[in-house]
């Protein structure tokens, strides 16, 4: 199996965070998370993912907010957002 490089996933909700990681995590050499948004894209900013996965609903920021600042410096990441 090739693993893709890193997997970046914001979400105020460990669950959410644990259930991602255990579907997909083992497909990613790295996994990141933040549970805020401005954590996240300093993480996006440092580790430059392959894929963030993004909750629209953050106790900080919105997703879109996020997902901006993201796409910006991070240009070649694809980015998943959700909400519930």
């Amino acid at each position: 199996m090739t693993l893709h490089q890193s997997l970046l996933v914001i979400d105020d909700h460990n669950m959410v965070v644990n259930g991602i990681k255990l579907l997909i995590g083992d497909q990613f050499e790295h996994f990141y998370h933040a549970n805020d948004g401005a954590t996240g894209i300093q993480l996006a900013l440092k580790h430059h993912p392959q894929l963030v996965i993004v909750d629209y609903m953050l106790p900080d920021l919105t997703g879109e907010a996020v997902t901006r600042e993201v796409r910006y410096h991070c240009p070649g990441a694809r980015i998943l957002g959700y909400s519930f």
